[in-house]
This record gives structure tokens, sequence and C-alpha cells, in this order.
């Protein structure tokens, strides 16, 4: 690690304060390295023997930092850790973007991960009035940043109302609960791969829209998503890697940024009782659980098999970066089941904020193969003869638009469908067993654009696909076990 900061030259400064939002602003600044070339500052630390160290606020004297140390199943705290003949030392508080990130005070026990969960839950609620399904979604979100280095791909979180709608307030409610806490007004794209470069913080951009170059923050965004790729940038190369968690009154016309995104609408409350984030109260719960959550990421990551995760109800029905975004809240809970299952339903819910509407001509070839695969003389067709179909489904809507087959093939195309065969009437498709599923897959996603009366489920009551399918589309309460309690 001290490599990585005598490396990065240039870090984060004095901030400069927005009096109605109190977020700074990440700029550039200069990043000393270690003081001791024997010393090996470091953040977070894993050991051979099962040792782990991360770099807390010391409980007494906020202005410098410790190592919070677990070893031999126990957790201490220390200035330096000797671990092979190298000694290790937290980062100093006022380095570089340290002196902005809100760092725990110490470990302590906790219960469980359900009473874990719970809590976080109870204290989103003191502060904020938003549907429960989004209270205990964010309460995923924030356990996973302190597992975010282990995950398949970095969690998002989109918060999308209008003013006054509660963002701001749960921006800092995230503050007060992620690993690593960043909240920034705004973010130059130079700070922002140098404070990644230093660690894996939970990165909170309040105002997104107003947020520096969109186009360029948007792609900072979606290429920090996965682990393992770097921005190249003159000599140097950066990884973005982690958590975010960005604020607007829309959501963005970035498709793929969405898509990455658990999204939680906001609304404006009405409900004087709620609690501040600033409150003393708040602000003392917020620090137990932090204490809380650094204790279980000491403890270790969860090594669960992945299958834990993958066999449970409803994952075979998520869309894939769905199902990312599942797979990586789902990490530190793999052992408990039933908190899988009601993750994955909760996760569910999301794909009527992330999917996107076919076009005019989608929805036209989509209804003729639906038409088609379940005719009477269901087991090929041409493509012209879609084509036909499509064109009548046009002029039904009122449009203009006539697709030729060629222009059909480009959409089967788009649908994945390309096993077409030809012959001397034209391009035939046959709709064998794995065509039949993949545009029964499509009536399952996109069913509901396509204006005929029989789309999505209802198509034929001899079709065991659609029998499947109609089975797996009611959309049910949230499962039983729903609670976060023990």
């Amino acid at each position: 690690m001290n490599t990585l900061y005598a490396r990065a030259r240039r870090a984060v400064s004095t901030a400069k304060v927005r009096p109605d939002r109190m977020a700074q602003r990440l700029s550039d600044a200069e990043c000393v390295p270690a003081a001791n070339p024997h010393e090996i500052v470091t953040d977070f630390a894993e050991f051979d023997h099962g040792s782990r160290a991360e770099t807390i606020e010391n409980p007494t004297d906020p202005t410098k930092t410790l190592l919070a140390i677990y070893e031999n199943g126990n957790v201490r705290l220390d200035e330096r850790f000797q671990s092979g003949g190298r000694v290790f030392v937290p980062v100093p508080r006022d380095r570089g973007i340290f002196n902005r990130m809100r760092l725990p005070k110490g470990a302590a026990p906790y219960e469980s991960i359900r009473s874990l969960l719970t809590n976080t839950s109870a204290l989103l609620c003191a502060c904020l009035d938003i549907d429960a399904v989004f209270v205990q979604i964010v309460s995923f979100f924030i356990l996973s940043t302190w597992v975010a280095e282990k995950l398949p791909v970095a969690p998002y979180v989109a918060l999308v109302g209008m003013p006054r709608s509660g963002k701001t307030t749960l921006l800092r409610l995230l503050q007060l609960l992620c690993r690593h806490s960043i909240l920034v007004a705004d973010i130059s794209s130079g700070a922002f791969y140098q404070v990644y470069e230093q660690t894996t913080p939970t990165l909170l951009i309040d105002e997104t829209r107003t947020a520096g170059d969109q186009r360029k923050l948007f792609h900072l965004l979606r290429s920090g998503s996965t682990p393992g790729f770097v921005a190249l940038r003159k000599d140097s190369s950066f990884n973005c890697y982690g958590p975010k968690v960005f604020a607007w009154t829309e959501l963005p016309n970035d498709h793929a940024l969405n898509t990455r995104c658990i999204i939680i609408p906001m609304y404006e409350t009405d409900r004087t009782d709620l609690n501040r984030p600033t409150e003393s109260r708040i602000l003392l719960a917020a620090e137990e659980l932090q204490k809380k959550f650094l204790q279980l990421r000491l403890e270790g990551f969860n090594t669960a098999p992945r299958s834990n995760v993958t066999n449970v109800e409803g994952v075979d029905r998520l869309h894939s970066r769905t199902r990312d975004l599942y797979e990586a809240l789902a990490y530190p809970i793999a052992s408990d089941k039933k908190l899988c299952e009601v993750l994955a339903w909760l996760i569910s819910k999301q794909e009527q904020f992330t999917r996107e509407p076919l076009s005019v001509r989608q929805v036209a070839v989509l209804t003729a193969l639906v038409s088609a695969v379940h005719s009477p003389e269901g087991s090929t067709a041409l493509v012209a003869e879609v084509a036909r179909i499509a064109n009548r489904v046009l002029v039904d809507q009122g449009g203009s638009m006539v697709l030729t087959p060629h222009a059909v093939g480009d959409v089967l195309t788009s649908f994945g469908i390309h096993d077409k065969k030809r012959t001397n009437k034209g391009w035939l498709l046959h709709f064998d067993q794995g065509l039949r599923r993949k545009i029964h897959l499509l009536i399952k996603r996109y069913g509901t654009d396509c204006n005929i009366e029989s789309v999505p489920f209802e198509v034929s009551t001899n079709c065991p696909l659609c029998k499947d399918l109609q089975a797996h589309n009611v959309d049910g309460n949230i499962p039983k076990d729903e609670s976060f309690k023990k």
C-alpha cells in the first residue's frame, strides 16, 4: 500500500461546502508518502494466519487513526501491527481523502446478520418515509459495502425524486453507515481516479445532474462497476471499482448505466415525526452499527459457496444485470437461504425500472413471432410470412412503416434469433424447442409491449411454455420470511 500512496501525487483538498448540502467538493492536493520507509501504510490488510487489520478513527482523538486488528478471534486497537517481518501502520487521518472519509471508531460484537439488517432498517425508517421494500434493499446495499472487494460487481444505487423528496437525507444516512463513505457535491475525473487509487470507498454523489461533464461522469460510473477493469490516462492506469450512490431528479437517458443500478424512487412526505440524520441519537446509533459492520468484516468475508446464492427460488428468472446485482448484495448473506429468497424477490421488483421498451419494429416482429409459433402449423415459418404478419400489426396500429423480410431478419438478429435455413421460398425458421423457449422468454420480458390481447401469458392453453410462464409471472407478495429477525 505504501507504493500506492507514494505513486498517488495528487488527491483531495479542503472542501468547498455548499451551505444547502454541506457536501464536499473533491479537488486536488498533495498526498505525502509514509514517513518511515520500513512501515507499510494500509487501510486494510489480510494475513495468511487469518489476522486482519483495518484503519479506523482513534476513538479518543478524531484527528488520528489506529489499526483495528483481528487476531485469534479477538479485536484490539493499536498504532501498528507486525507480521512476517513487516510493520503495518494505519493511514494518517490527514492523508488525502482520509480527512474527509467517515471511518468507524472501533469494532463491536453483533448478534447476527439479521439483527444488523433489522437495526439498519429501523435507523433508516426513523429518518425517512419510503416504502418498506426500498428500506430493506438499501439495508442489503449498506451491508454489501463492507465486503466490496469480494463482490462480482460493485452495487450502484440511484436515488430518483423531485427536490425535497429525501434524497439528501438518505445520502447522509448512507454516509453514516457505509464503509469508507465520502459524500460529494461535485467531482472531477482526475479526483475520481485518485480516490480509487488509495482505497475502495463508497462514493456518494449528490445532485448528479449538475456534477461536471455528464458524459464523462456517466462513463466513469459505468466503467467502475466491474472489478479488474482499469482506465488508462497518459502514462498511468487507474482502478475505479467500488460501490456508488448518486441522486438525480429523473433517470438519465443511459440504459447501460440504469441497468447497473438499484433504483430507489423518492417522494416528498408530510410526516413531521421524522428524525434528522444530524441528531445525536441517530449519530450514536449509526456509530454503533458501523462498529458491528467492522466486526463482521474483520471476522472474515463470507466463504459460503456461490451455489448457496444461485440455487434460490426466483434467481433463474432475473435478467443478467439484475442477477449480477442480486449476487453482489447476496454475498454477505449467502449462508442464509431465506434471506437470499427475500433479496431475490426484492431485486426482481427492480426490473420494472430498468426494462428498456421495444422499438415499434421489434414490437411488430415479436407479435408476429407469437402468432406464428402458436399457429396450428407452428413447426416452421418463413421470414417473409413473419414480415407479412408484422406489417398487418403495424397497419392495425395506424402506422405507415413497412417491413421487408430483410428488415425482419435484422430484428430477429437483435432478438438473438439467427438460426435460419435458406430454401427456394426464402429464409425459414424452424421452431424447435430451443427457439420456442427463446421466443417465450421474449414474451416474458416484453410481452406487455405487444398490442394483442393474448400476450403475454395466455396465448395458448395447450402450450406448456405459456403455462410455465404464467405460473412464474404471478407477482405475489414478499416471501414469508420477509423480516430481518433472528
